[in-house]
């Protein structure tokens, strides 16, 4: 019965797995007639220490930015100006970390979003999943007229740790 025991001690020791689920992420903020949604991703990375196998996502952490309006004739945004601010109120442009300054307003059915925006992405925009602070001035064009705003957003950082046991996991799924 010890050896047994010890044996499966063992084996669950030297498969232990934890995937941390990190990022960014900001959902449903209302500011005027916009609805802002924003959310990260980086590079999938597997590690091990030791007998622990780690899984998640690494920087540089690209950042998503869906922008929405209330105005059905709203036909695209354009996004001006975009600045990280940080926390003495400093500012560092990352416009040039946008792949697409333009995007037409439009439903995308496989989106979890399930009203029209526009999408923006920022490329490789943050070294780590902290909280940052993004202020974008943007223009709507609806039916041939513009009109400006601009909006800061805190967008929160996150961690979720999931730890296992591979070995167990396995057997589950047998």
């Amino acid at each position: 019965m010890i050896v047994v025991t010890v044996a499966v001690t063992i084996t669950l020791y030297r498969t232990r797995y934890e995937a941390k689920d990190r990022g960014l992420r900001l959902e449903n903020l209302r500011a005027g007639e916009f609805t802002f949604d924003a959310w990260s991703y980086g590079n999938w990375e597997t590690s091990h220490e030791g007998t622990l196998t780690i899984e998640t996502f690494a920087p540089p952490y690209t950042l998503l930015l869906a922008i929405s309006t209330d105005d059905s004739d709203a036909s695209t945004i354009e996004i001006l100006q975009a600045e990280l601010v940080d926390s003495d109120g400093g500012r560092t442009s990352v416009l040039s970390k946008l792949s697409d300054r333009i995007d037409k307003v439009q439903v995308r059915p496989w989106a979890v979003i399930r009203r029209p925006y526009a999408v923006f992405c920022f490329n490789d925009l943050l070294a780590s999943h902290a909280t940052v602070t993004l202020e974008v001035e943007f223009q709507v064009v609806r039916n041939g007229s513009t009109a400006k705003a601009k909006q800061r957003l805190s967008i929160p950082g996150y961690e979720k740790i999931k730890r296992s046991f591979t070995f167990v996991e396995a057997l589950m799924s047998v």
